[in-house]
């Protein structure tokens, strides 16, 4: 059960693990300035401006999960140094990393077998305390209006108004494809359509 005693008081950067046993990007409590961030950050920027094409990136390496996970890891560098790279697989416990700042990453509910710390069975895996729920009845059908039904997912998604990245991409792929370009020319190309538009 998620409650507010579930982060210890000594640890400054709380995850929970994803589907790859990485920490959590969709959900994350860190204090602020936290080294973790700061790597995370730095990679994220660099990463950005040298996307090879601004309407294909490959989101999960260039802001993703991979990347906070290179966050973790350079935080971790020292106990890397002196531990090994078992480190990594380390959860439910508090490490100090880079500027003596603790992190804990709590095991998650997500984890295909194949994912699971070294040694654990899937049997064991699901004996441990889960602190988050797969989405309940998200693909039932619910009403949407007095003569439509539909899943309780699509729901969300047409009164939000929000699509998943990659369809949207996919949805204006037509009207955007002269700007397949780097990051960078994108950025010149924007800075020019900016001056443009000033001009009239």
């Amino acid at each position: 059960m998620f409650t507010e005693s579930l982060i210890p008081g000594n640890v400054s950067a709380w995850f929970l693990t994803d589907a790859f046993f990485r920490p959590s990007q969709w959900f994350m409590a860190l204090e602020p300035r936290h080294p973790i961030l700061y790597e995370t950050m730095t990679e994220i920027v660099h990463n950005l401006l040298n996307i090879p094409n601004v309407l294909n990136p490959k989101v999960v390496f260039v802001t993703g999960p991979a990347i906070l996970n290179h966050g973790y890891k350079q935080f971790l560098t020292p106990l890397l140094w002196t531990d090994g790279i078992e480190v990594l697989e380390i959860f439910n416990e508090v490490l100090v990393g880079k500027q003596k700042k603790t992190v804990m990453k709590v095991l998650g509910n997500n984890l295909s077998d194949g994912n699971l710390p070294k040694g654990m069975t899937s049997q064991q895996f699901h004996k441990f305390p889960h602190i988050l729920t797969i989405k309940k009845n998200y693909s039932e059908l619910v009403a949407y209006n007095a003569t439509l039904n539909m899943t309780r997912h699509e729901r969300i998604v047409k009164k939000s108004g929000v699509l998943h990245w990659t369809k949207h991409i996919y949805k204006n792929a037509r009207k955007n494809r002269h700007l397949k370009m780097t990051c960078r020319q994108y950025l010149k190309w924007l800075e020019k359509e900016e001056t443009s538009t000033k001009k009239n």
